[in-house]
Formats: structure tokens, sequence, C-alpha cells
């Protein structure tokens, strides 16, 4: 069985074999140990010692997924299991007494910005209790439609700002996907876009002016994105790596189409008043549940009732 071999060792050796008393015997012994320690030392000191040690490349990966991806979330990889695509949608409404959110009083270029009414969008429910803005995802597929990320990633995405308020309020994308961003208000804006790892863009936009970003990496969740001349303005872009992303409109409603089928797809909900994930149901942990969708299957999830206490941001 090989140990290592530690540095006093041959000094003990040594004092063990000759056992001489005395100073001689220290001004014996303590040269030719300090000679043979000190040549162990250049080498190494131990025996068993790779000189050139290498990353186990299996540690370093298993150690990546448990503490999440470069983005800063927690998705690991999938292993795909099934064939075949299927349809996953829903519906989600307030469950209760929508909180009254006064409306945002602009402070800067009024003669624009006071035009209409500026909501505050942190929670927009409908008359029938529909809520907007909802963000439903796949955290991590397996696989990915060819011809569902073509098409994604072939059409340019529109981010524009019109009386003083961003258009879109939550953008998902893809990554490398174009964006055009636009002003086609009478006053300047800036477009502030921090995502986490990624490129940034801060650029003013003048009356009618145009510029284009692309992200270069995907995000966990949503990032804001800000206007610094007129700080009411706030939205959200969603880059990912894949097409399995839908924002609830209007009537509170969502389809994501082309998930893998015959498989578990784990799908993560997030709202921007509930951003640690919205706790719709009593078996969501966190706004995650998981789906197993038939192949040409619809898994039609119906009206999911949120209580209003599960938007805790506001």
């Amino acid at each position: 069985m090989s140990r290592v071999l530690t540095c006093d060792e041959p000094l003990r050796r040594k004092q063990s074999a000759d056992a001489p008393s005395g100073a001689a015997a220290d001004s014996a012994v303590l040269p030719v140990a300090l000679a043979v320690c000190l040549g162990l030392i250049a080498a190494g000191c131990g025996e068993t010692q790779n000189p050139d040690p290498l990353p186990n490349m299996q540690v370093v990966k298993s150690i990546r997924s448990s503490v999440g991806d470069e983005s800063g979330g927690d998705e690991s990889e999938a292993v795909s299991t099934g064939e075949g695509w299927g349809t996953l949608r829903g519906r989600f409404v307030l469950s209760g007494t929508a909180p009254s959110l006064p409306n945002i009083a602009a402070t800067k270029d009024t003669e624009v910005c006071g035009k209409v009414p500026l909501i505050d969008e942190r929670l927009v429910v409908g008359d029938d209790k529909a809520i907007a803005n909802v963000v439903v995802f796949a955290a991590k597929p397996s696989r990915v439609n060819p011809d569902a990320l073509d098409s994604a990633t072939s059409n340019p995405a529109e981010f524009d700002q019109k009386n003083c308020v961003f258009s879109t309020h939550v953008l998902p994308v893809v990554v490398g996907q174009p964006i055009a961003l636009k002003n086609s208000d009478p006053v300047g804006h800036n477009v502030n876009i921090s995502p986490t790892g990624d490129k940034t863009f801060n650029q003013l936009l003048a009356t009618g002016g145009e510029a284009e970003f692309a992200f270069g990496r995907r995000q966990s969740s949503p990032i804001p994105v800000a206007c610094n001349v007129h700080p009411w303005m706030r939205a959200y872009m969603f880059p990912r790596d894949d097409p399995y992303v839908a924002v609830t409109g209007a009537d509170g409603s969502f389809e994501i189409a082309n998930l893998p089928a015959g498989e578990d797809v784990e799908i993560r909900v997030w709202h921007e008043s509930a951003p640690e994930g919205l706790e719709a149901k009593s078996d969501w942990s966190k706004g995650r549940f998981v789906v197993n969708i038939e192949a040409d299957g619809v898994e039609d999830l119906g009206t999911i009732e949120v209580p209003v206490e599960a938007f805790s941001g506001l």
C-alpha cells in the first residue's frame, strides 16, 4: 500500500538508527536530514502527488450543474426520452380583489407624456379578472423543434416607445434574434438593457430613431429595460435558447406549441410582482411544475386562479 512520505520522516529514521547523544548527535543528524528533506520538498514532498494534476471534468460539470447556469439560474441539462411535439395552454385569472394601483404622474415632457394615462403595469388585471403579462416558459427542454426555432430566429422582434410607454411590456426573444428598437414619440428616449453576463445596450434614440440589438446568451428570468430620460418607463425582455416562452395577453391566456412530447418538461411561471415564481397552485413550488404531453396532444391547464397574495412584490 502506498503512503505519503512526510518531510520529518527521514529525520526520525536517522535518529532511530544511530541514536547518538549530545551535541555530536545533533551535528551529525541535522545536515543529513535537512538535505533529504530539501530534496523531497523540491520533488513535491509526497511520493503520491501528481506533479501535473488535471481537472476531473465530470466533477466540474456536476459542480456547475449544482450551482446553476452561468446566467444566474438553476437550469440543469435535460435528457430526451420522448418523441414528437405537443402544446400547452391555459389562462390566468385573479382570485380576490385586485389592488388599486394609481396612475403614474409624468414628470418630464408632459406635453407628450401626459397625453394619455400612464398605467402602473406591475399588475394588469382586466374586468373579468384576467391577468396580463404572466410569463410561462420551459426551463430547459431536452430538444427543440427545428421549424419553431427557425421561425423565431428569422423574424426580427420589435420594441417601440409611444406616449412615453414601452409598447411591449414583456418581450420574449431567442438568443441572436435581431430586436428593432424604435422611438415613435416626438421626444427623445433611451433604451437601457443590462443582462447578466452579456453585452449591454444604453443608447439615446431621437425622434423616429432606430437601433438594433441582439442578446448573446440566455437569461434564467426576464431582465428589466429602462428609459433613464423618463424613469417611470419600465419593461422586460426575456432571451432564451428556444422559442418555448409565452406571455399572457389581456385575456390572461397563453399557449406554447411544439414542446417536447412523451417526456417530463419542467414549466416555470414568472411575473414581475412575483419574481421568485408565481405560486398559483398549491402543488407548484416557486411557480414550477412538470408536464408530460402526448405526441400531437394538447395539455390544457384550464383556468388557473391566482390568489392576490401571490403577488408579494407589489
